[in-house]
């Protein structure tokens, strides 16, 4: 019996036996909101009929719960669109392959009330792809989408913006050693430069429109990034008479006490407002390294010129009712756990090639702003107590750049009276390919469970990540159909000759090969799709560094093995296998590890310094392979023991671009018998 909801619901309790469902929906007082639950429910395939689904609005429900049973009909309640959207995940998750569910009652809210991802406008081309992503949000019961928009939306009034957005997006990458060679050509090490933002290209302003309102009819609420004073390459590119530093190649930053500066980034915020309609708004400001430079800002302290331009930005958002959203560590103040400053403290630094980098402090700006401003705290892994400056001032905070996966104490933290929730960053191309690459995909669902779920801590990192192994297939499919995966009950083990030992794989027996550069397994049959299960044994070898999409570095290095297919028509192909994606390492074990490092701390509460003798571990942990995030969404990973070790195999799909035509047989071949063993345990058709 299949009950296993992720999130996990607050309460839910079964009975005996099992409801037929017959037909679609019923709704009483049918409405915009119960019409999403209704096409959420048809992407299950249910057959028409009158249906024995009942829908119920409910006002005083509180935002995003839901309450469903299932007895002798199905009963929905919810009380906005969000809880509607919510309980089709959960009911899509109790359907059985022959469209029953057990009889069942659930109560269910959240426990975060922002719950929230950032990701850049999706490349033109990607356009439905990134709405089969929100879908899968939805799915994983997220509630806000935080959109950059900078230079990749199309502006009527100020055209030549794109024009500077798109020359800068080739330029940066085409510089040597691309992005990451271009921010290292100042001083200061230069802001990120986001030309994954829209694929480097342009959104119309049609098209912008229609994902926004795609996102809001699924029940989420969008807020727009729109960067200002750091992070505005999109701006001083196409208005090199704004910047702070004018005559650099790439300006990053606008002067805060230059109009034409306000003039021109209003404009584009009221496009933006013109075209979507916002009624929240993130201003950025992360990253602000550039102060006091020009001749208008020089005298002036660093956190005069920040608490100014920051009020010159909340008056304007607030005479339009927009409520004003930012990154906060500029004006943090706070010992890391290294033992270092953090957060808004001043700057003296010499680069690699002597070069010397001043910024003011700028942390004292937090007295002189308002006090209704949500915070983003991405700096909260520095030190378990980031949120004490925000606290005491009543300012309200999410953590920005979450890790749920990693962060620890969640318990006590997420408990703080300002803190409202979190959001996952992704920071990469807003596509399948490139937020499956980093991870995101399987960070995104294991920090689901952590906003929603009001158990979660610590002890249940193991179980989480566990789950998310499981769970992570059926965003996968959400993503690549916009529907759940058919529960496929595979036909067949084909295994391979001279197996040395046997192991437990998902309650089946697999058969473990030898590490020879060359392993077949032979089909003489028609196929239309082969799932491997197999792993990379690195035994004593070091594994690749983990690496990201956005230092567009070359992929070839980390392709370690071929399936060359030999089809009866004498057509021989072969098929790249590449680590991290088609494939992680067998010595994977799902364990975690706390940084080494421990330092002098600060009690958390009273801001007392601790004696010298008492330390305590850093405010989160790492997994002990980077590389199992991304491998476990494009394969699905299953923890074994080998050799009396734990371990994880890989279960990689390949569907057959050829299957009206005999496959004759597989075999793994690797480049030399020097590279690392990809290890074949058989395959299931």
């Amino acid at each position: 019996m299949n009950t296993d909801i992720f999130p996990k619901p607050k309460k839910i309790s079964l009975s005996n036996g099992f409801l037929n469902l017959d037909g679609l929906v019923n709704s009483c007082g049918c409405d915009d909101d119960t019409l999403a639950f209704i096409e959420s429910v048809r992407s299950m395939e249910l057959r028409r009929g009158n249906g024995n689904i009942e829908l119920y609005k409910d006002l005083s429900m509180a935002p995003g719960s839901y309450e469903l049973s299932a007895d002798k009909v199905v009963t929905v309640k919810a009380g906005d669109r969000a809880g509607f959207m919510y309980a089709a995940s959960a009911l899509s998750q109790l359907i059985t392959p022959n469209r029953t569910i057990p009889k069942v009652k659930i109560e269910d809210s959240p426990y975060m009330s922002v719950r929230g991802v950032h990701m850049y406008l999706p490349p033109p081309d990607s356009i439905d792809e990134f709405c089969r992503i929100i879908d899968a949000l939805v799915y994983l019961r997220y509630n806000t989408l935080f959109l950059e928009i900078g230079g990749g939306m199309e502006y009527e009034r100020h055209p030549e913006i794109n024009r500077a957005w798109r020359r800068f997006c080739r330029e940066a990458r085409d510089y040597p050693k691309g992005p990451q060679g271009l921010q290292a050509s100042q001083a200061d090490w230069k802001n990120s430069t986001h030309i994954e933002l829209a694929g480097g290209g342009v959104l119309t302003k049609a098209e912008v429109k229609s994902i926004v309102e795609y996102a809001r009819s699924r029940g989420m609420q969008v807020i727009p990034e729109i960067q200002a004073l750091s992070h505005c390459y999109y701006l001083t590119l196409a208005h090199r008479e704004i910047a702070e530093r004018p005559y650099e190649p790439w300006p990053d930053t606008y002067c805060p006490l230059n109009e034409d500066s306000y003039r021109l980034y209003f404009d584009v915020a009221d496009e933006i407002y013109e075209t979507i309609q916002y009624d929240k708004v993130s201003i950025g400001h992360d990253e602000v390294r550039i102060l006091g430079y020009c001749d208008r800002c020089k005298g002036h302290s660093g956190a005069e010129l920040l608490s100014y331009e920051i009020n010159r930005l909340h008056e304007h958002y607030s005479a339009m009712g927009v409520e004003m959203w930012m990154w906060g560590e500029k004006l943090q103040n706070f010992m890391s756990f290294g033992g270092v400053k953090s957060g808004g403290q001043a700057l003296d630094r010499h680069d690699r090639f002597g070069r010397r980098w001043l910024l003011d402090e700028t942390h004292q700006a937090i007295d002189s702003v308002p006090t209704d401003i949500i915070m983003l705290d991405w700096y909260y892994a520095h030190a378990p107590y980031t949120e004490k400056g925000f606290l005491e001032r009543g300012i309200r905070q999410i953590y920005g750049n979450f890790r749920g996966s990693t962060i620890a104490s969640w318990q006590t933290r997420s408990r703080r009276k300002n803190v409202l929730g979190a959001e996952v960053s992704t920071w990469c191309v807003a596509n399948e390919d490139e937020i499956g690459r980093n991870g995101w995909f399987a960070e995104l669902t294991f920090s689901s469970a952590v906003l929603w779920q009001d158990d979660y801590d610590d002890s249940k990192r193991d179980e989480i990540y566990r789950l998310t192994a499981r769970k992570i297939g059926d965003v996968r499919s959400i993503v690549r159909t916009g529907k759940l995966p058919e529960r496929k009950v595979f036909r067949e083990y084909l295994s391979l000759s001279n197996p040395k030992q046997t192991v437990i794989l998902d309650g089946r027996s697999v058969s473990w090969q030898d590490s020879s550069s060359r392993a077949e397994i032979i089909l003489d049959r028609k196929i239309d799709e082969i799932v491997f299960l197999h792993g990379a044994d690195f035994g004593d070898k070091e594994e690749p560094k983990r690496v990201y999409t956005w230092y567009f570095l070359d992929r070839t290095p980390r392709i370690i093995a071929h399936y060359v297919f030999e089809y009866e028509d004498g057509i021989v192909t072969a098929v790249p296998i590449e680590f991290g994606v088609h494939t992680g390492s067998l010595q994977s074990d799902f364990s975690w590890k706390y940084p080494e490092s421990y330092e002098k701390r600060f009690d958390d509460e009273t801001g007392q310094e601790k004696s010298s003798e008492s330390y305590f571990p850093a405010p989160y942990c790492v997994m002990n392979d980077e590389w199992l995030g991304s491998a476990m969404y494009f394969s699905d990973a299953f923890p074994i023991t080998l050799d009396g070790s734990k371990g994880t195999v890989y279960a990689w799909s390949y569907r057959n671009p050829r299957p009206d035509v005999k496959l004759r047989s597989v075999r793994l071949e690797r480049d030399n018998e020097e590279s690392v063993p990809v290890r074949l345990f058989g395959a299931l058709i």
